[in-house]
């Protein structure tokens, strides 16, 4: 991201102050456009990121270049159907939607944009949970336990998978009194969870007699995962990366308030730091 902002400021032949001109909210004007374009372009299928702070054109994308389309913008992306879903929009009546904003009230807009920005910062903060290490994820999925109320503290929880301990990467309390436990399977992955995840992770919680599992991955879970979790006779609680995300948010696990918008959230770098 470094690099393109510095090809396209280049491009524009901005000076140091247009380079450096901020919005009201407190960020670089430029950097902003440019975050709001990736995550744009990632909503169509144009580009994709696996690594905090890199991108990768698609398949997708490649084929709209070879194209030579005069521009690219928000009408032109409307013809790409995960684009119009995330907009909430029928690809035929791109023309229509942008000019919504006109007839809406002041609080119909902040809901809008205030829901395009919680999934813009949820897709940021995936991207940083996946530039950690599979150690500090399982970390993570334990403090996330925790904050949900499981257990007492951190202390009478503890991430075993390091050690490969038959498939189980967490153990944690359902109560405080420790009654019963929960074990945990945590997946820092960027494709799906197949089913056979699913009948590896139950065979881990047979050998361990328990009855309760949590299957946390950064990804999604195929339709089959799904139901290989409805199926096994024991409680299988799925969460993917979606539900992760709003998770911490909702939790305040790994963000920070910003204090220019209070309601709004940054990410907490302090937390990422192993």
């Amino acid at each position: 991201m470094e690099e393109i902002t510095d090809t396209l400021a280049k491009q524009f032949q901005l000076d140091a102050r247009e380079r450096n001109e901020r919005i009201p909210s407190g960020p670089k004007k430029l950097e902003n456009r440019i975050g709001w374009a990736r995550t744009y372009l990632k909503k169509a299928g144009l580009i994709e990121s696996h690594r905090l702070g890199k991108v990768t054109i698609t398949a997708y994308g490649t084929k709209a270049l070879r194209s030579n389309p005069p521009s690219i913008n928000i009408k032109y992306l409307f013809q790409f159907p995960s684009f119009s879903e995330w907009k909430g929009v029928k690809p035929k009546d791109p023309d229509e939607k942008e000019q919504d904003d006109i007839g809406q009230t002041p609080e119909e807009i902040i809901d809008s944009s205030y829901r395009k920005y919680k999934e813009k910062f949820a897709s940021d903060l995936l991207d940083q949970i996946k530039a950690c290490s599979p150690q500090f994820f399982e970390d993570l999925v334990i403090d996330l336990l925790v904050e949900m109320g499981y257990g007492g503290s951190k202390e009478d929880a503890e991430a075993v998978g390091r050690s490969g301990d038959g498939g189980i990467d967490g153990v944690i309390k359902q109560d405080k009194l420790g009654l019963d436990v929960i074990y945990i399977q945590a997946k820092r992955w960027d494709n799906n969870i197949p089913g056979d995840k699913i009948r590896s992770f139950a065979g881990s919680l047979d050998l361990k007699k328990a009855t309760k599992g949590v299957f946390i991955t950064t990804s999604e879970f195929t339709d089959e995962a799904t139901k290989q979790a409805e199926l096994m006779g024991k409680k299988i609680v799925l969460i993917d990366g979606e539900q992760l995300a709003q998770y911490m948010m909702d939790l305040g696990l790994g963000v920070a308030e910003r204090t220019d918008y209070p309601v709004w959230k940054r990410i907490d770098m302090d937390y990422f730091q192993e």
